[in-house]
């Protein structure tokens, strides 16, 4: 009996706690080494349509250079499409995601358009209008050229709005420009 029982606690001499201890720790060895790999393996590739190149859309790339996509487990892919092709990739499935916020609300609005809002980087909007120095007040746009990013922008969309509230027919009071989003 005492001899089965030093056979069972001792293999080849070796203490069998002390295997089972070597054991575990060359487990956990190889689990720890490959953890990263797994985690780096297990990020979701996900593809955001910048829309434009605003001031808006730098919080996506600090949110990558700060790690934060990565820990959310997101392997962000940045690509330059304006905005109605870039609504048109979001429903066709070439993009995950766009920062097309005016376009994508015309979609879901006017075509019915599968999409849903689920973020919102600003609790206001922020747009500005720059003029020469020279002009100091609303009533110095009166019959001016007014570049902007899209004539059915949001942006000129609440400008008109505006130059309304301060008497101007804003339709025929000043023009508009489309100088594009790109630009």
């Amino acid at each position: 009996m005492q001899r089965m029982e030093n056979s069972l606690s001792r293999r080849n001499g070796i203490p069998c706690g002390w295997l089972a201890l070597q054991l575990a720790t060359s487990i956990l060895l190889i689990f720890s080494l490959l953890l990263p790999a797994a985690q780096v393996s297990a990020l979701e590739n996900v593809t955001l349509a910048i829309p434009n190149k605003s001031f808006q859309q730098t919080t996506f790339s600090f949110a990558q250079d700060s790690g934060y996509m990565r820990e959310e487990g997101l392997d962000l892919k940045m690509v330059f499409i304006e905005p109605t092709p870039s609504v048109q990739a979001l429903v066709g499935g070439s993009v995950q995601f766009t920062g097309a916020g005016t376009s994508a609300l015309i979609a879901i609005t006017r075509a019915a358009a599968p999409l849903k809002v689920v973020l919102a980087l600003n609790d206001r909007v922020h747009h500005w209008l720059y003029t020469r120095p020279e002009i100091t007040d609303a009533s110095g746009l009166k019959g001016k050229k007014i570049a902007t990013t899209g004539v059915a922008s949001i942006a000129t969309f609440m400008l008109k709005e505006i130059l309304s509230k301060h008497g101007f027919d804003a339709s025929r009071d000043v023009f508009y420009i489309d100088v594009g989003a790109g630009n």
